[in-house]
């Protein structure tokens, strides 16, 4: 959590909302508990200003109060909170709330409008319907509009990083294209941080191609987890034990090794239409060299900071520009272009929060 008091002000607006008009589906989110409640508050936030362009801070800062998961965890601060959420929303939801989409291969900005987007495919739609319907997803249209954009950015830049807020549809659109270009015979593979979303989320797609009619082998890539192999052999095993590769390994007397994702990866790897990995194998397997990926679509659905190797203050960053003789702004905009890093830092180095 970022604690600090300075923020940007958050984006203009002057439309009085009243909590009452604000569509149920919202008002069930907003109401609800919430494991990740920071992440939760980020979500129903952005579902209030893509509903309701216009609205004002104030009545933002209403509805959010209606949240009692919310008004717990931040207490007196939950009106700053709301104010930094808007902040963010602000640099990426730029003109007609479209958000940024930004071409890893250079530090230009490329601003796509949705409705300068063509439409989507017939395949695409349908699957993203199905997912709406399967997993309970209501009011489902910004799904789709969401998708316009992502479907267009990923068409138009070979390398894309897209930039978001919670439940804006990234994740979902991730998991019905890479179904899609499974159907028209492309393979894709989708990198989650941890095992666990790692399983959810090729359980998600083993669900949704079932329903959507569609024949796709979906496999999974990770690394050795005592959880997991206890859980199917009942044996508490170490890696040493289960070197896959290793002729006296335990893997090759388990009566459960063919059950085993972490047994059969290599197998999943070659063969799996989709495949879900961790970021930890994904970063491996390029270090290793691999040539695994290069027939594949690869949609990385994490924030990249899981990748970072440092932590770095605003005074670090400062110093950094002054050794390289640039300015603060240009150095992040570089560095991070068109993030909510550089986005502060063009308010003044005491706006930049730290990381």
């Amino acid at each position: 959590e970022n604690d600090d008091d300075d923020y940007i002000d958050p984006m203009e607006g002057d439309a009085d909302v009243p909590y009452t008009a604000i569509a149920d589906d919202i008002r069930a989110d907003i109401e609800a508990d919430h494991d990740d409640r920071s992440k939760a508050m980020f979500a129903c936030i952005a579902k209030i200003v893509h509903r309701y362009p216009g609205i004002s801070p104030e009545s933002v800062v209403d509805a959010i109060e209606h949240g009692h998961d919310f008004t717990e965890k931040y207490e007196d601060r939950l009106d700053d909170q709301v104010c930094r959420v808007l902040s963010k929303l602000e640099v990426e939801f730029e003109t007609e709330n479209s958000p940024v989409a930004l071409d890893a291969m250079c530090t230009e900005i490329a601003s796509i409008v949705v409705g300068d987007c063509p439409t989507l495919e017939s395949d695409l739609e349908h699957v993203l319907g199905v997912y709406a319907r399967e997993f309970g997803i209501e009011g489902p249209e910004y799904l789709f509009e969401s998708a316009v954009l992502f479907d267009a950015a990923t068409k138009h830049h070979k390398h894309c990083v897209i930039e978001g807020g919670c439940g804006g549809g990234k994740s979902t659109f991730a998991k019905c294209a890479a179904v899609c270009a499974a159907m028209r015979g492309q393979r894709c593979a989708i990198v989650m941080q941890t095992i666990d979303e790692v399983d959810g989320v090729a359980d998600e797609l083993r669900q949704l191609a079932h329903s959507a009619g569609v024949d796709v082998n979906i496999g999974v890539y990770h690394g050795f987890n005592q959880r997991r192999c206890h859980e199917l052999s009942g044996r508490t095993l170490n890696w040493k034990q289960c070197v896959r590769n290793d002729p006296g390994a335990e893997c090759h007397r388990c009566s459960s090794r063919q059950s085993c994702a972490y047994y059969n990866r290599s197998v999943a790897l070659d063969t799996a239409d989709v495949l879900v990995i961790t970021h930890a194998g994904f970063i491996g397997l390029i270090e290793r060299n691999s040539k695994a990926f290069e027939d594949q679509n690869v949609f990385i659905d994490e924030d990249l900071a899981a990748f970072a190797t440092m932590t770095l203050t605003d005074s670090d960053l400062g110093l950094a520009a002054e050794y390289l003789e640039d300015d603060l702004g240009v150095l992040l905009g570089g560095l991070f272009p068109g993030s909510d890093l550089w986005a502060r830092a063009r308010f003044g180095p005491g706006l930049i929060p730290r990381y």
